[in-house]
């Protein structure tokens, strides 16, 4: 029927927020009941990239503080996917542990321990739609790899703050950057 149901939010209502709907329609026949919840923000259609600007970055030996590259986003559409490159140089990749931290605090595991004694991670692509399991792949790391976690845990979230990308090296005598 025409006119058809709109409805706005004030600008305060933050994005990535659920609003509720409670759906009643009375007829003579009898009422019918529904409900169901609408996400606040616009669809992603682009696609962003936002690089590093503080890396290359030296990879602390054995250390569980190890060392992370922050970039900040401005943008504050919804993320609806999220693929990581990396290109680490390292001797021993069993030796790390790769992270990618959202700007909510969402800690998403790329890479742990993975690789035997092989060594790097070049233009390596954690898609949640990659066909292989990093934990299935052979270094040099090289093409699109499945994560040891899903990117999509970070799907929902506003884009705009600080995301970590961290790596531990776990084990002595190896290094990289």
């Amino acid at each position: 029927n025409a006119p058809h149901f709109q409805y706005t939010v004030g600008q305060t209502v933050p994005c990535g927020s659920d609003i509720l709907f409670n759906l009643a329609i009375v007829t003579a026949q009898g009422t019918f009941n529904s409900s169901f919840s609408v996400k606040v923000g616009k669809v992603g259609s682009a696609v962003n990239s936002y690089p590093a600007t503080d890396v290359p970055k030296p990879v602390p030996d054995n250390n569980a503080t190890g060392v992370s590259s922050v970039t900040t986003i401005a943008d504050t559409n919804l993320v609806t996917k999220v693929r990581v490159t990396v290109n680490i140089t390292h001797t021993w990749d069993n030796d790390l542990s790769i992270f990618l931290i959202g700007p909510n605090g969402t800690s998403v595991t790329l890479s742990n321990r993975h690789g035997s004694s092989g060594d790097n991670y070049t233009n390596t692509v954690f898609d949640d739609a990659a066909a292989t399991p990093i934990a299935s792949g052979n270094p040099p790391y090289t093409g699109s790899f499945k994560p040891d976690s899903p990117l999509s845990a970070l799907n929902g979230i506003p884009s705009n703050g600080n995301w970590t990308l961290k790596i531990n090296d776990n084990a002595t005598g190896d290094s990289g950057t």
